[in-house]
């Protein structure tokens, strides 16, 4: 990819679910697109004034409620991307955020459309909005406040960190699921975690899991065997169709991974204390939702690349749920799906030149993770450290046919 495109600018359709899969691949394995991207909102901002939701045609593009830019500048700062003002794109993203939205002439609507809802009740009423826009906004607003807080503004990104915990405005204990309230505060009823309305392109099953900055606290507000129970059963469900959506139905279902609002919810389990779920279900959606002959196709939307990174990212076992938006981030695990595999790194932005992930006595049917090693040193943990990574060295692990259910079960969580 980095000998494809030189750090210029990129056009695209939408940056919708790229914190999960476009985003970390480019930031860790071709740094120069991550550039790309980042120059290329920022030069949308610089002449239209307002972040993108995309740039088809290297035009200003703006969809309703679309928050995707805000993640992407932040784990590009955060992962050691350079070569871009990060002061810019911090004053972008905290305008973005806290600026009411506009009709503009030869743009459109610019600005997110429930944005002054969400500012004023901290949840989006689903009378008023988009409810699922709680979450995505929530979101987004964490990463904005990430971004700020590693360049010194601590005080000036305190609101982007309040709105943050918007999803404890909308999950209901009596469900155990976030769900749509009003504008009066009511719940919306009666209420459905499958066909309840509000929801964009998914349903409140689905955005239940849509904390990705704050796993710890929806478990808690959950209650962990409520958590791995709820999401364990998602997957099965979703496995009797392949974990993807009939007719692209994606409400239809508790999860799927033909859209890209739970694509971090296998890795969930590893927050859990379960990390032999993690394994399992990963290797399933690899398996069996992109399978393995020419008569398999993705069973879903590919958007800007955004299922075919998570293939990438999946196989090699790494994944970041926050969108590596934090301000030391890490890397997620779960049994790689290859032999080997040889990361290269980019001398111009990280330290080392190369991280290798290896299988020993590799065997395909192997999906459990025995023992592991990083640099030659047993490794009893789910996650590694950006840092780690860009050092350089090797992750070797011991893979078996059926769980080990000791393995990471009682590693501390990463560091906040």
């Amino acid at each position: 990819l980095s000998q494809v495109f030189p750090p210029a600018m990129i056009g695209g359709s939408a940056h919708a679910g790229s914190h999960w899969t476009l985003n970390p691949l480019c930031n860790l394995l071709a740094p120069s697109v991550a550039l790309s991207r980042v120059r290329t909102e920022l030069a949308l901002h610089e002449h239209y004034g307002w972040l993108s939701s995309g740039a088809p045609g290297l035009e200003y593009v703006g969809y309703s409620g679309e928050t995707g830019a805000l993640p992407m500048l932040a784990s590009a700062k955060l992962a050691g991307v350079k070569g871009f003002n990060a002061e810019a794109a911090w004053k972008a993203s905290l305008e973005l955020l806290t600026t009411p939205p506009r009709m503009v002439p030869g743009l459109g609507m610019v600005g997110l459309r429930d944005g002054p809802v969400f500012l004023r009740h901290e949840y989006v009423p689903s009378d008023l909005g988009a409810a699922s826009n709680t979450l995505a906004y929530g979101y987004a607003a964490w990463s904005v406040a990430q971004l700020g807080e590693s360049l010194g503004h601590k005080v000036e990104a305190a609101p982007a960190r309040r709105l943050s915990g918007a999803w404890q405005k909308v999950f209901d204990p009596g469900t155990g699921r976030t769900r749509p309230k009003l504008g009066t505060g009511a719940w919306v009823t009666p209420f459905d975690p499958i066909y309840t309305k509000g929801y964009v392109e998914a349903n409140p099953a689905q955005y239940t899991w849509f904390v990705p900055h704050d796993i710890p606290g929806l478990m808690k507000a959950m209650g962990r065997e409520r958590f791995v129970e709820t999401l364990n059963s998602a997957f099965v469900t979703a496995s009797a169709t392949r974990f993807a959506a009939p007719g692209e139905q994606f409400s239809l279902l508790p999860l799927t991974f033909g859209n890209e609002t739970a694509l971090h919810a296998p890795w969930l389990f590893n927050w859990a204390g379960q990390p032999q779920l993690t394994q399992k279900w990963t290797r399933a959606v690899l398996d069996r939702f992109y399978g393995h002959s020419a008569q398999d196709g993705y069973l879903g939307e590919e958007d800007e690349g955004q299922l075919s990174s998570w293939f990438v990212l999946a196989s090699l076992g790494l994944f970041q749920t926050d969108g590596g938006c934090r301000q030391k981030p890490v890397w997620e695990l779960t049994a790689p799906r290859h032999a080997s595999a040889t990361l290269h790194f980019d001398p111009a932005h990280y330290p080392a030149t190369t991280f290798t992930i290896e299988v020993r006595n590799f065997n395909p049917n192997h999906a459990y993770i025995q023992k592991a090693w990083l640099n030659g040193l047993p490794l009893a943990r789910w996650w590694i450290t950006h840092e780690e990574l860009l050092q350089g060295g090797s992750l070797l692990y011991e893979l078996g046919p059926a769980p080990n259910a000791s393995w990471g079960a009682f590693s501390n969580l990463p560091p906040p």
